[in-house]
């Protein structure tokens, strides 16, 4: 069971990727999209060994994709990259539990 809900944090995570490269190319590059793929490479990276991301985290870091995407996604395109994220998010708690 953990085994399936690492796999699924790597697979939302890599979609999140994906989309965020796919509307880079479309409508341009923005500066805040550097730090949430890095967010996701990182969260990514550890779900493929099986290690929890947030755990992973300094003690004084924390993820802060959530709070980017709703400041700068709005468009009807971008909504597709913000349920990405929300889907990594909702991974990421399945861990918690």
């Amino acid at each position: 069971m953990e085994k399936f809900k690492f796999n699924n944090l790597e697979k939302s995570a890599r979609d999140a990727i994906n989309e965020m490269d796919s509307l880079s190319k479309k409508h341009g590059h923005n500066n805040w999209m550097d730090s949430v793929k890095s967010q996701l490479e990182f969260i990514e990276k550890n779900a493929i060994k099986m290690k929890n991301p947030v755990k992973m985290l300094k003690p004084d870091e924390e993820f802060t994709y959530g709070i980017i995407s709703s400041r700068e996604l709005s468009s009807p395109d971008e909504m597709v990259l913000k349920e990405k994220l929300n889907n990594v998010t909702n991974n990421l708690r399945e861990l918690w539990n």
